[in-house]
């Protein structure tokens, strides 16, 4: 299966990380990623797939219910 590239940047994902109040761990396991490619995201040197934007999202307005 192809992975399709969207449009978060490394900043966006930066500040879902820090909104979230994640560690590389905590952040790598809520996405469904390594460690290495969560560091490889924050970066930019890896497209961050859909699926993990999408993920972000999600957690996101799960987060915004809760308050």
């Amino acid at each position: 299966m192809k992975r399709v590239a969207s449009d978060m940047t490394a900043t966006d994902l930066v500040a879902w990380f820090q909104r979230h109040d994640h560690t590389y761990e905590s952040a790598s396991a809520a996405l469904g990623v390594s460690r290495a490619m969560f560091a490889y995201y924050l970066a930019g040197d890896r497209p961050i797939p859909q699926t993990v934007a999408l993920l972000c999202a999600a957690i996101d307005r799960l987060a915004k219910r809760r308050r």
